[in-house]
């Protein structure tokens, strides 16, 4: 059975390098391969006169800069001399420390757990004898200092650095993410989205380290419908994760949106100016917190399939307050927003006011990297007063990631979708009325499961489980999770640059820092994330909703797909049928999400 297992993992690994090859993303070995290669290596002795034929660095973005200057310190064409390994290290891992302190922490608010180590093998044959090959790997675990979500949930991630000199200024000062969806009602659509901060623009010299002047910008256009969305949004921050104090944000924004609701479309431009907090608290469940306010003029067009057109102009005061935190090895979150619209200028809107709750849990259950990732989320709405049409609770699929998105994300602080069925196209579901026309609700509430189940032999391990001293039993695994000495003195450089605090209040926070947060994340990564795996899924959605004049309408859906994680890119396809209600038992949505993020 195991040498049935390796050719096709072989093969796999071959696809998979071609396929990430055009974004500069490293594939890295499977485990069966990595074993192997282990065993073969390290068993020459410098007695034996074997020359270095070639030196390899596993890593992102390697230059021809960094690549020769090793050759020349490791002694490439020379006999193998230890010494020249040791000096290589030494100067890789100075390398990637310089490119995470310059960049990492103050543009991603990110640091890091790294081991290099390297393997010195015999590549020797009948026409070349005693020729030897030296491999440098560098084993890297990166944790975010902002979003919990991202050290817990089966995000795409690298188990390789990146050597920052050589990323080119585009991707540095945008850190774009790409992916591509599809829905019924929406249909196949492209999204985008990048953020640039102009206070610390990537080689441009002085750096403001205390603040930050972030451009957001999110786009999302369907293929075959005229449905988009555009946001963008200009913030003042000043990013703190430290006890000392809350970091604060206040900026513009500016959004046009082209969307279905029901059988009709609705056209909004809305332009408007926010101020939020973000800060750390003490509870035991959430560890981090965002609130924050915005007002928002609205210019609106609805148009029906009945060739009626409604024009509105509208101005929008909203709320919002977000947590997010740990509960057992899962990642919860929860939020609540307020959204109350009025009239502006001479024309008449009467008021009204919506109200959304969200709580989300996503937890891998296990204790090894074959587990089961549940996903679920709970939601519930109402609103009052006169509300519009267009802005009533339609059920349908949602496009938005409650869970994976930002904490301090412009998608966290806007309304939610409302209610998620996902079996339906984005907003078409409907309560009929009396008269025979269709509207939406104006309370609701959903809940939605997603199980993903692991096939062992279709997943391999973020990190290795080889063996680096037989003597001792030590494996690279048990060595990256001991490098957190390299997290903390990262954070505590930053606290003291960045956050201004002096070198023996910087070393404190960052080892509470560490011993609370880093320490657990980089032992749950090495522990059970993937590099990559495939999953079978299954999903479950329920959702009522209900109107003064409609009554009320009960949905139930479930379906089946698959689960792919592939390093910096995770795909998410399946089918999710109509339960309930019977008219409706013959609707159905083939869904799909595609993303590829942290390319750098």
């Amino acid at each position: 059975m195991r040498k049935n297992a390796l050719p096709a993992k072989a093969i796999a690994a071959y696809t998979l390098k071609v396929l990430f090859s055009g974004l500069g993303i490293p594939f890295f070995l499977c485990n069966s391969l990595s074993a192997q290669r282990q065993a073969e290596c390290n068993k020459i002795d410098p007695s034996q006169g074997f020359v270095l034929r070639s030196a390899t660095i596993n890593g992102r973005w390697v230059s021809d800069e960094v690549k020769k200057s090793v050759d020349q310190i490791v002694g490439v064409g020379k006999p193998y001399d230890p010494s020249g390994v040791d000096a290589s290290l030494a100067y890789l891992r100075k390398i990637v420390v310089e490119g995470e302190e310059k960049y990492t922490v103050s543009l991603t608010g990110s640091t890091s757990v790294l081991l290099v180590t390297a393997d010195i093998c015999d590549v020797s044959d009948e026409a070349h004898p005693l020729q030897a090959k030296v491999s440098f790997h560098l084993y890297y675990l990166r944790l975010d200092l902002y979003n919990l979500g991202d050290n817990i949930l089966p995000i795409p991630r690298s188990p390789k650095p990146s050597f920052y000199k050589s990323v080119p200024s585009f991707l540095l000062n945008t850190a774009p993410s790409f992916g591509f969806t599809n829905d019924r009602r929406y249909g196949p659509a492209l999204n985008v989205s990048t953020t640039t901060d102009f206070l610390n623009l990537s080689k441009s010299g002085k750096k403001n380290r205390r603040s930050s002047l972030l451009f957001s910008l999110m786009a999302r256009k369907s293929i075959t419908e005229p449905f988009y969305s555009v946001g963008t949004a200009l913030n003042l921050n000043h990013p703190v994760y430290n006890r000392s104090g809350p970091g604060w944000k206040a900026g513009v924004n500016f959004t046009g949106e082209s969307v279905p609701v029901s059988n009709a479309v609705q056209r909004t431009v809305r332009t408007g100016i926010f101020a939020g907090m973000l800060g750390n608290l003490n509870s035991p469940l959430f560890r981090k917190y965002a609130f924050g306010a915005s007002a928002n003029l609205l210019n609106i067009r609805f148009d029906s399939s009945l060739n009626s057109r409604l024009v509105n102009r509208e101005i929008h005061y909203d709320a919002y307050a977000l947590a997010d935190g740990r509960l057992g090895n899962g990642f919860a979150r929860m939020g609540i927003w307020f959204n109350s619209a009025g009239q502006q200028g001479k024309v008449q809107v009467r008021p009204y006011q919506r109200l959304a709750w969200q709580t989300g849990y996503a937890v891998s259950l296990g204790s090894s990297h074959s587990t089961i990732d549940l996903e679920t989320k709970i939601g519930l709405g109402y609103a009052w007063g006169a509300v519009p049409l267009y802005n009533q609770f339609f059920p349908g699929n949602g496009s938005s990631q409650f869970l994976f998105n930002s904490l301090n994300s412009l998608q966290m602080q806007q309304f939610p979708e409302g209610v998620i069925i996902r079996s339906l196209g984005e907003r078409s579901g409907t309560l009929p009325t009396g008269s025979g026309t269709n509207r939406g609700g104006n309370a609701y509430w959903n809940l939605n499961l997603n199980l993903a189940f692991p096939v062992s032999k279709w997943s391999v391990p973020l990190i290795p489980d080889i063996i680096m001293d037989e003597e001792s039993g030590s494996t690279i695994r048990k060595k990256i999770k001991g490098q957190v000495n390299f997290a903390q003195s990262l954070i505590q450089m930053d606290l003291v640059d960045r956050v201004g605090l002096s070198e023996e209040k910087a070393d404190e926070e960052a080892t509470r820092i560490v011993n609370k947060e880093i320490r657990p994340a980089i032992n749950y990564i090495a522990d059970r994330a993937n590099v990559y795996s495939f999953k079978p899924l299954l999903f479950f959605d329920l959702a009522q909703v209900s109107a003064p004049n409609a009554g009320s309408r009960f949905w139930g859906a479930a379906g089946a797909g698959i689960q792919l994680n592939i390093v910096n890119a995770r795909l998410d396809i399946g089918y999710i049928h109509t339960l309930f209600p019977a008219t409706e038992r013959r609707t159905g949505n083939i869904i799909l999400r595609f993303t590829v993020q942290d390319v750098f």
